[in-house]
């Protein structure tokens, strides 16, 4: 039987830490990475792994220690005067007769009862030692179980008062264990029905509300909903909090969800928001450019044709509209007009179009193409009225 204590080269009465500590020096001198192709290393390893498997178990540890015990008293039994063991071989010689031998029966049998006393003593001991400490540890968790079960109590008594404190207790709680189901099961109907009220107050544009239930999913919930961190951000930006707003758009394009139209709403905030209109072009033209991306895939090169309405989201309609009237304000005409082209060309009926249009001809000094499209505008409902410059 292999000795353990010697693999890891350490006494019988070693400690659990010093076991570990003796395993982890071993390991890092014998592991397979450091000695690829050697399959002695190898051996090595996957005995030094084998003691501290045994040796840092109780349970094994103590049948390791009552195996070896007993090979210890055997051996040394074996050593003692009187003590019977197996015979030589004896030939005698031709013609004399056997030798007689006398045998101790009586002490052999004495020796091998102490011996299988002493055995059965030790497994016995072992036994208890190791039932005692498995009731041990049951009480324990029994224990806690109580403990964490008053915590919960107090955590729905608090929900009808102070929410955000019943949520921190039962953040607190979290992960539950298996006899705990219906704590978690509480948790979950509570989160949904904080989103649930959120969502209400968003529908009902009371943002302010809307923003203090929707915080509490954000910072309790181990799962939030994408569209409810959309609606969150909005939120924001409705009670004029551009860089909260910011920073749950980038935490959605990061996560890849509706990319154009996120890309958009940040292009909105920095140019209604902070006025900082260089960075909103930036983040509409990456809105255009994924938004063409999606025509090539979808349609083929020849994209620009076939393209309708009726294919593609609205929001790429307030992206080109955001464009056309954003380059006219950066004093870019010609960039609008591209903007306003493709919006006729897919939105037809648009007013919005062809007033862009007519406003990036002013700026570029064309005063009769400037005219005719406010005019088409007027015809298809725009509010605002002829420019002076076509009176």
């Amino acid at each position: 039987m292999k000795n353990h204590y010697q693999t890891l080269g350490v006494p019988t009465a070693a400690s659990e830490e010093q076991v570990k500590a003796a395993f982890k020096s071993l390991a890092v001198q014998l592991h397979p990475d450091k000695h690829q192709g050697n399959l002695e290393m190898e051996e090595r390893f996957k005995e030094i792994n084998e003691a501290y498997q045994v040796l840092s178990d109780p349970y094994q540890k103590a049948q390791f220690d009552l195996k070896l015990h007993y090979q210890n008293f055997s051996t040394s039994q074996a050593q003692r005067p009187g003590y019977s063991s197996p015979a030589p071989a004896y030939k005698h010689p031709p013609g004399r007769h056997r030798p007689f031998v006398q045998y101790d029966y009586k002490g052999n049998v004495k020796s091998t009862l102490f011996a299988f006393g002493i055995t059965f003593l030790i497994a016995l001991v072992a036994m208890g030692v190791s039932g005692l400490h498995t009731l041990y540890l049951q009480n324990k968790y029994e224990e806690l179980l109580v403990e964490r079960r008053g915590v919960f109590d107090k955590a729905q008594e608090l929900y009808s008062s102070n929410i955000k404190e019943s949520l921190t207790i039962l953040a607190d709680l979290a992960p539950f264990k298996t006899e705990e189901e219906d704590m978690k099961s509480f948790r979950s109907e509570k989160l949904e029905e904080i989103i649930f009220k959120g969502e209400t107050y968003y529908l009902e544009k009371d943002f302010e509300q809307a923003i203090a239930y929707y915080e509490l999913v954000d910072r309790f919930s181990p799962y939030r909903p994408p569209t409810m961190k959309a609606r969150l951000a909005q939120s924001y930006r409705f009670i004029h909090k551009p860089n909260q707003s910011l920073r749950l758009f980038a935490e959605l394009i990061e996560d890849n969800y509706q990319v154009i139209a996120t890309l958009v709403q940040m292009g909105e905030v920095y140019r209604d928001e902070l006025e900082d209109f260089e960075s909103a072009r930036d983040y509409l033209e990456l809105a255009r450019d994924a938004a063409i991306r999606q025509y090539r895939s979808r349609f083929g090169r020849a994209y620009s044709v076939v393209v309708t309405s009726e294919f593609i989201p609205v929001d790429h309609f307030y992206l080109f509209e955001d464009l056309g009237k954003l380059y006219n304000e950066m004093d870019e005409p010609e960039k609008s007009l591209g903007a306003s082209h493709w919006m006729k060309r897919v939105w037809p009926d648009s007013a919005s179009a062809y007033a862009i249009a007519g406003k990036s001809h002013e700026l570029m000094g064309n005063t009769t193409l400037a005219c005719g499209e406010y005019q088409l505008a007027i015809f298809l409902g725009h509010s605002d009225p002829l420019p002076i410059i076509c009176k």
